[in-house]
């Protein structure tokens, strides 16, 4: 059975949303600019983690998370 986190379903997006107002109000720009400002280095961060974990240990992860 697949390991869904609740929180982080709602908190990562509203988070993502707050990042983008603060880059729009910050630099006067538009929407689409703040959003990709924003999600580029987060892209960034998950794709570095995958690349380190590899696939294997990535859906392991996912499927069984520490703690559990």
């Amino acid at each position: 059975m697949l390991w869904l986190p609740l929180a982080p379903i709602v908190a990562v997006p509203y988070g993502l949303y707050v990042a983008a107002v603060a880059v729009k109000e910050v630099l006067f720009i538009g929407w689409k600019r703040a959003a990709a400002a924003a999600l580029i280095p987060l892209g960034a961060v998950l794709l570095i983690l995958l690349l380190l974990t590899g696939p294997d240990e990535a859906r392991e992860l996912l499927v069984n998370p520490p703690g559990s």
